[in-house]
This record gives C-alpha cells, sequence and structure tokens, in this order.
C-alpha cells in the first residue's frame, strides 16, 4: 500500500510541474451504497475510489491517468490498478494515442465509467480485460466529436504484458443530430490459440427529456461462426424530467452456446433488469449523485447509495 501511494504521488508531482502552463484538472472519484439482505454485495459497501487526472503538455499533446486506489497492485504487474495512462496527440483531424488505455468496444454501457454502472449485462461483467496496452490512430471529422479509430493492442484476454495475445479494433464513434452511435469490429487472440470476433453496434436515440440507447453484440469463434449463437441485447431508457432527477430503466439479455467465448458462461441465457432513480442535490450539477434502485443482476438487490466527483485541483 505504501509503494502504491509513493508511486501514485510521484506521478501527481511530475504531471502537475509538466501542466502547470496548460491546464490540469485533478479529481478523486468515489461512491459506497448500502444494498439490501441477500445480495452479494449486503451492507455498507465501498464501490469506487479512483483518482483521476487530465491535462495538456501544450496544444496538441494532452495526458490522460486513471487510477483505482481500492483496488490492489499485483507484485508482477505494477499497472493491474491503472485504468489508463495515455498520451494523446492531435494535429488537425488526425491524431495519435499510446500507452494503457480502453480497448475500443462499440456500444454504450461498455463505454460508461463503471462508477456509473449500477448494474451490467453479464458479458460486461466479466470483461475484466477491457483496459490493455496499445497503440491508437484516429480520424476525426472536423470538432464535432465523431471519429474514427484504429486501435492495435494486447488482447482482452492476456493475462500478462509478455504473453503475446494481441487485439485488432476499428470503432467509430459519433452523433448527429438525435442520433448517436458507438460501432466497432473487434479481434482478440484467444489464451491456448484461437481468435474470437466481435461485432457491436452502440445507438443513442436522445429527444431531450428521454434518452435510449441500444447496443446489439454478436461473438464468435471465428473459425466457426453462428450467428446468434453468442449475443447480447442491452437496452437503457433515461428519463429526466427535471435538472435534479433521473428515471432509469435498464434490461440485457446474454447467451453463449459456442463453448468457445470466456465472456459469458457457456450453454447458458442470462438476463439483468431493474430501474429506479437519481437524484443530484445541486440542479445542473452531475457531480454530486444519490441513488435508489432495484435491480436483478444473479440475484434481486435494493440500492441506495453516494457518489460524489471532487475536483482536488482544476486550472
Amino acid at each position: 500500500m505504501t509503494r502504491k501511494l509513493i508511486i501514485t504521488l510521484l506521478l501527481c508531482l511530475g504531471l502537475l510541474q509538466s501542466a502547470a502552463a496548460q491546464g490540469i484538472d485533478i479529481r478523486l472519484d468515489t461512491r459506497y451504497s448500502l444494498n439490501s439482505i441477500g445480495s452479494d454485495v449486503y451492507g455498507f459497501n465501498g464501490d469506487y475510489l479512483n483518482l483521476r487526472i487530465d491535462g495538456a503538455l501544450n496544444e496538441n499533446l494532452k495526458y490522460a491517468f486513471n487510477q483505482r486506489l481500492n483496488k490492489p497492485i499485483s507484485t508482477s504487474n505494477l499497472f493491474n490498478a491503472t485504468d489508463w495512462v495515455y498520451l494523446l496527440y492531435r494535429k488537425g483531424n488526425w491524431g495519435v494515442q499510446a500507452g494503457k488505455m480502453q480497448l475500443e468496444y462499440g456500444g454504450y454501457e461498455y463505454d460508461e465509467a463503471p462508477i456509473d454502472i449500477f448494474w451490467s449485462s453479464e458479458y460486461w461483467y466479466n470483461f475484466d480485460g477491457c483496459f490493455q496496452f496499445g497503440i491508437s490512430g484516429l480520424y476525426y471529422f472536423g470538432d464535432s466529436g465523431s471519429r474514427i479509430i484504429f486501435q492495435f493492442g494486447q488482447s482482452a484476454f492476456s493475462e500478462r504484458t509478455s504473453d503475446g495475445l494481441l487485439s485488432y479494433n476499428l470503432c467509430a464513434k459519433g452523433e448527429a443530430g438525435f442520433y448517436g452511435w458507438k460501432h466497432s469490429v473487434n479481434l482478440f487472440d484467444l489464451p491456448g490459440g484461437g481468435q474470437i470476433g466481435n461485432i457491436v453496434l452502440g445507438n443513442s436515440f436522445d429527444a431531450g427529456l428521454a434518452k435510449l440507447e441500444l447496443d446489439l453484440v454478436q461473438r464468435g469463434n471465428m473459425k466457426s461462426f453462428r450467428m446468434f449463437d453468442d449475443c447480447a441485447v442491452i437496452v437503457r431508457l433515461v428519463v429526466s424530467p427535471t435538472d435534479w432527477m433521473n428515471i432509469l430503466a435498464k434490461a440485457s439479455y446474454d447467451c453463449n452456446f459456442s463453448q468457445f467465448d470466456p465472456l459469458v458462461p457457456v450453454l447458458g441465457e442470462y438476463w439483468s433488469y431493474g430501474g429506479g432513480f437519481e437524484f443530484f442535490p445541486r440542479p445542473g450539477n452531475k457531480e454530486l449523485r444519490i441513488h435508489a434502485l432495484y435491480y436483478y443482476f444473479q440475484q434481486p438487490t435494493l440500492s441506495l447509495g453516494l457518489t460524489w466527483k471532487i475536483h482536488l485541483l482544476k486550472r
């Protein structure tokens, strides 16, 4: 624990010094919950404690760092508790990103910060290898935020940095009017040989008062691919009648009859569903949140809790 704190502090001091002239945002994100009797996470729980740093070295070069302070560091992998630490260089419409980063995988559930997910689909729950070392090439469509990304790096199923398992990811993200998209085609090497392919279609429909997200995921063995043998469907609805409250509803379906996919237990179908409320005591500000939810994921759970995102330094 002491070594972990020293490494984190040294990194913070270095980033502070290098970013003094360009701006920096250091944030502490945390969530804790009180969950009902009968659930695996019964009682009071500290769910997340994250240190996040975003900044710029100059107008073209940015960096980002996210460390889970409540996750142990493995002696064989000092980056085990680091979700991402990378540099992003952008010049005009082109960019390149290198370091440890999120694998570019489509879908709105996958792209959501874990601290903002209260229950998930089965495949998301088992997607432990979503942060890996690699390099990405990006093409931006003007300043709209829409972009195409090609990423090459470690596989989602890499157990260590030297195992030689790789991933190849092509992703398109953006929005136009009320419609947003996060689509991808992915190929992951598997331990013991073989590869698994993924086609992910993430769709968002935003009407202002309400937002609907629909993710369609198809996975399969590249040698014996069969449609709908290994897939997921995730639907999420958020209604915001005021700036201090959200009404949530979400459901997911997963299946795996391929006997080949490590993300979902084989020969099974899995459902999750639920709903509830998010309250924001500071209207218009999402950094302090109270949640009250009931959901079924592997077992029924009633959850009450608090999330806050504290800016320790922002300039």
